[in-house]
């Protein structure tokens, strides 16, 4: 810097001009490279989009081969068979757990609230002087022990979820779960009903929880669209004795509202067993060619 103000252009050597430059074109690039070669990347050093790029993959490759399948049953003058199943779900009872750090978080946040509360001083709400706001902070210990005589709050872990008992919705209360029927061939799977001209696929979505599990179940429904489809391509001698290319698979999400499954009210015919599953629990009962499937659109 002191070269630059005591010599004018003319008098600074050349040599020094041009490492002067180089030095400053090193520097800058090492910025640029170092730049760049962190985009890839999160604060915390993992690769972005991994999630993302990994479904990407996956749908691709879904897409290709559901397009390839449809022009050959173009082809071949085959049309598919359309199956909807349904998808009921028993949305979270509960509020999940929240770790420690941000238990501690919330209660520093509620009780700095109490510090934050001004009122017009005609209100009479405003608190005398020298008294502490932050004497009516109340942590949920204190609140659970003012509770009246008699009154206990209901376990966030149920009997079932300690005895493993998957057949009752009282489980597994601070997730979601879903109604899974098991065949009489083994297979775990979500009811479904293949759909008839004279109904809507909704219609038929709803037939296939009846048909299965009986009419016990009150449902509600947030959408006529399916939220899914999947593809299965039959064998030639399956095209041959159903005269269908293959079948597609619509899947409807459906939301518990009422009632409950029975055994006595199963169409024993077909099914073997059931059961309210959480997501993990959904996919460990899938066969491994339809695990990606599930994992992403549940």
């Amino acid at each position: 810097r002191c070269l630059y103000t005591t010599l004018s252009a003319k008098e600074i050597p050349s040599n020094v001009t041009k490492r002067n430059f180089a030095v400053k074109g090193k520097e800058a690039y090492d910025r640029q490279q170092a730049r760049l070669a962190a985009l890839p990347f999160r604060r915390d050093g993992k690769p972005r989009d991994v999630k993302k790029n990994a479904f990407r993959e996956w749908y691709d490759k879904q897409r290709i081969y559901m397009s390839l399948h449809d022009r050959r049953a173009r082809q071949q003058k085959l049309d598919f068979q359309i199956r909807v199943a349904t998808i009921v779900e028993r949305l979270p009872i509960v509020t999940p757990d929240v770790p420690q750090w941000e238990k501690d978080y919330l209660d520093l946040e509620d009780y700095l609230d109490c510090y934050a509360r001004v009122y017009p001083e005609d209100s009479g709400l405003s608190q005398p002087e020298g008294d502490d706001p932050g004497e009516d902070y109340i942590t949920d210990e204190d609140l659970f022990a003012n509770l009246p005589d008699g009154l206990k709050p209901a376990p966030r872990i149920t009997e079932a979820d300690i005895n493993g008992d998957v057949r009752t919705l009282n489980r597994k209360l601070m997730h979601k779960i879903f109604m899974m029927i098991q065949k009489k061939n083994g297979n775990w799977e979500f009811p479904s009903m293949l759909a008839k001209e004279n109904e809507t696929l909704l219609q038929t979505a709803k037939s296939a929880v009846h048909h299965t599990v009986g009419k016990e179940l009150e449902l509600f429904c947030p959408s006529n669209c399916p939220m899914a489809v999947k593809m299965n391509v039959f064998s030639d001698e399956e095209r041959t004795q159903h005269e269908f290319y293959g079948e597609k698979i619509f899947f409807f999400k459906m939301q518990h509202d009422d009632g409950d499954v029975s055994m006595k009210n199963m169409n024993l015919d077909e099914v073997r067993d059931y059961g309210w599953l959480i997501k993990e629990e959904v996919i460990q009962r899938m066969p491994e060619n339809e695990i990606k499937f599930h994992q992403y659109f549940l």
